[in-house]
């Protein structure tokens, strides 16, 4: 054992001892594999050690402990090889439950099983000449096996699963990575947490340990956060960075689905309506902004162990943040400069209404070209979107000004790289594409070397209004399409969908050579599956850059967020963006933005020197410290 794990485990143990005497019982929740059983080459091969099998045994014949076994094994293989009467056991991470000697299941889970099923037919259609890849049915899940897999042949392992449940089962199931093998589960909103917590709803008094893999179970984790204790015992075999998913990340909150347990319904208005319920991801909006969570499903008997599902969903408001989204405020005589000439134009900058943890960067023109984002058309947006947190309502006319008055700030600054944007403007005829355009050819009339890159709104898919842009030939002309395309209510206003998103980047490419770009949010409860599709959607539409963020929460009437997602997995898309997909540059981190100082960058460098696409990669890459 190495001196940090050792040290990590001592400091479990006290902390278990020391709380103990505080509590009238104990509620021990173990995983299987990696702690019960010992990892071995194949799934098949994992026993429980007796000497394991004896301890956790003794502890279960005590009546103040409750044991409870989770796995993402199927429910009946857990229990064969744990073999001990009376636990409490829960499989495929949660969806079938045995207490007290009742077998339960996920009742949306179980009205999936149809689609699990012709997804694995597909995957064992797809690797019937893979000898090294297994493909798993698991009743409520199945996983594809790749342990045996050579490293660069697993991306495409996952590219071939992510395409069935795509194609398949889009809304229904999710792809998520574990320990050498991909997983296929039901999307919804139950997992290994969940299981932990209605364990402790039904025992208030119980001091609640969970012990299981860092990387693998952390919504058992979080699960018994803040007053219990948690033991990382095992770390990846095979040490490969593992794709994050967005599963459910419950809080110690009530978790409850309505409807009594393993009785799925054949008539087919019903499956419909469990669908429906299903489809929604585990978050929502608080305050003003709410949207509504749709129809619940009726109530069954009731039963203590039941799965049940309240309409509080998860929420994360409120958790502290990971010390990878810490940012130093932005500070320097040129910030400070900069915010002062924009103060005397009555200027208005996203940088400065979004908050940006990048402004400091951008502005201060170290390591390159200095950049900012100006908005257009005043500060007050005609849409409402439920990530933004830019007013709504109460129009003004536009400042006829504003476009002379943004490229004498451009010179005086001596931006380089400029971004243009602006709120929604739809009490204008044209939407305010004019205006747009003219702020364009002025800044160029003044200083034809400055590059000017535009983030317009979608028109509500008016060429004409787009074709005004182009026609003032900006250098890069990006548009958002924000997250993916299930989520896109009620992330975005409802005026605003995919597919016109989509139609504007496509419209731009049809009628010019310019570059076109845009940018997705993480962390709002999107699955893997979807994130490929989306990226695979916008290469289809000739996108040439695109970013991916970390959601943030302007403020608690704003969307939650729904999952900090680790650096790592955002490393993970952009290996994925640029080697699979081949878009020209992706910046993707939790702190990137959709004007993101690395992205603009590489078109300066492509633009403005000529240079290679790797090359410019390279530089901004370099420039932007990752």
């Amino acid at each position: 054992m190495s001196e940090a794990r050792s040290e990590a485990l001592d400091a479990a143990v006290e902390t278990l001892a020391s709380r103990l005497p505080e509590r009238e019982e104990l509620l021990l929740c173990l995983e299987f594999d990696g702690t019960l059983a010992v990892p071995r080459e194949t799934p098949d091969e994992a026993t429980v050690r007796p000497e394991m099998r004896a301890a956790v045994a003794e502890l279960h014949s005590r009546p103040s402990v409750t044991v409870a076994v989770t796995s993402g094994r199927p429910l009946d293989d857990v229990r064969t090889r744990v073999d001990l009467p009376g636990v409490t056991y829960a499989g495929n991470h949660g969806l079938e439950l045995r207490t007290e000697g009742v077998r339960n299941v996920h009742p949306v889970a179980e009205t999936y099983r149809p689609d699990v099923d012709h997804v694995c037919e597909e995957l064992r259609d797809d690797f019937a000449d893979e000898a090294n890849v297994a493909v798993e049915h698991r009743g409520q899940t199945l996983a594809v096996h790749h342990r045996r897999v050579p490293d660069s042949r697993v991306p495409a392992v996952w590219k071939a699963v992510a395409r069935a449940v795509g194609e398949f089962a889009s809304g229904t199931l999710a792809v998520r990575e574990g320990d050498g093998e991909v997983e296929v589960r039901p999307a919804v909103a139950w997992d290994r947490g969940s299981v932990v917590s209605s364990l402790l709803d039904e025992r208030a008094a119980c001091l609640p340990v969970f012990v299981g893999d860092a990387r693998t179970d952390e919504a058992g984790f979080r699960a018994v956060e803040p007053d219990g204790v948690g033991v990382a015992s095992a770390t990846p075999r095979n040490g490969r960075r593992r794709r994050r998913s967005s599963s459910a990340t419950p809080t110690r909150r009530r978790r409850s689905w309505s409807g009594s347990v393993g009785r799925a319904s054949s008539d087919s208005a019903h499956r419909d309506r469990r669908r429906s319920e299903g489809r929604r991801p585990a978050r929502r909006a608080t305050g003003p902004r709410s949207p509504t969570d749709g129809t619940r499903a009726e109530r069954g008997p009731s039963n203590p162990h039941a799965f049940h599902l309240s309409d509080e969903g998860v929420r994360m408001s409120g958790r502290r943040k990971p010390d990878w989204l810490k940012m130093r405020p932005p500070s320097g005589r040129r910030f400070t400069d900069i915010k002062q000439t924009l103060r005397d134009r009555d200027l208005h900058t996203v940088c400065e209404e979004a908050n940006c943890p990048n402004m400091g960067e951008c502005w201060s023109g170290r390591d390159g070209p200095g950049t900012a984002t100006f908005m257009l058309m005043g500060d007050r947006c005609s849409r409402g979107c439920n990530f933004c947190d830019v007013e709504t309502g109460g129009m003004e006319p536009l400042d006829p000004e504003e476009p002379a008055n943004v490229a004498s700030a451009v010179a005086e600054i001596g931006l380089d790289y400029v971004v243009l944007t602006s709120v929604d403007r739809d009490d204008l005829p044209d939407q305010g594409a004019a205006h747009f355009a003219q702020t364009i050819r002025e800044i160029k009339r003044r200083d034809p070397s400055v590059l000017v890159e535009v983030l317009i709104p979608d028109f509500q898919g008016d060429e004409d209004a787009v074709r005004k842009i182009i026609d003032a030939d900006p250098d890069v002309i990006a548009h958002n399409i924000e997250t993916v395309e299930r989520l896109q209510w009620p992330v975005r206003d409802r005026r605003a969908n995919y597919a016109q998103s989509l139609s504007v980047l496509e419209q731009v490419k049809r009628e010019s050579d310019i570059y076109t770009k845009t940018s997705v949010m993480l962390g709002l409860g999107e699955y893997d599956h979807e994130i490929y599709q989306t990226l695979s959607d916008l290469r289809e539409a000739d996108v040439d850059v695109v970013t991916l963020g970390q959601y943030l929460q302007p403020s608690r009437t704003h969307l939650d967020v729904f999952e900090y997602v680790h650096p790592d997995a955002f490393e993970t898309w952009r290996r994925v963006a640029e080697d699979e997909l081949d878009f020209l540059y992706c910046a993707s981190g939790p702190m990137v933005r959709s004007s993101y100082k690395a992205g603009e960058l590489f078109v300066d460098a492509v633009v403005r020197d000529g240079k290679s696409v790797e090359q410019a990669r390279r530089e901004a890459r370099s420039a932007a410290g990752d």
